[in-house]
């Protein structure tokens, strides 16, 4: 994936209004060494974003997974303690650590607040 650099016109020596060099200002009286310079750092540029883009989508993956095995194991111990009414101290604590298993899943898989 390769993008269209489009480049401000700068005039070598002078700062644009905002005060920031500008990437053209770096190519003038470079030519075409300056220009393949340029070309190279955008294309090293998306690979590293491409990386960065599979990275996040797999940390996304094992996230899913990890929160589908929680439910999982939360529903086995619940199911557990159904089974186990007879035996009231083991149902009850087998009981609240469904509920403490279930907050954490819920902790896990509830809206995320970001900071800016």
């Amino acid at each position: 994936m390769h993008m269209k650099l489009l480049l401000p016109i700068c005039i070598p020596g002078v700062l644009p209004a905002d005060g920031k060099l500008c990437l053209s200002s770096r190519l003038h009286g470079c030519g075409r060494a300056g220009i393949d310079e340029v070309e190279t750092d955008v294309v090293e540029i998306e690979a590293k974003l491409d990386k960065l883009v599979k990275l996040c989508s797999g940390m996304i993956e094992a996230g899913r997974a990890y929160v589908s095995a929680n439910k999982l194991f939360v529903n086995g111990i619940k199911d557990l303690s159904l089974q186990c009414k007879k035996e009231e101290m083991i149902s009850e604590c087998l009981e609240k650590c469904g509920e403490s298993l279930q907050e954490i899943v819920n902790y896990h898989t509830g809206p995320v607040n970001v900071c800016v």
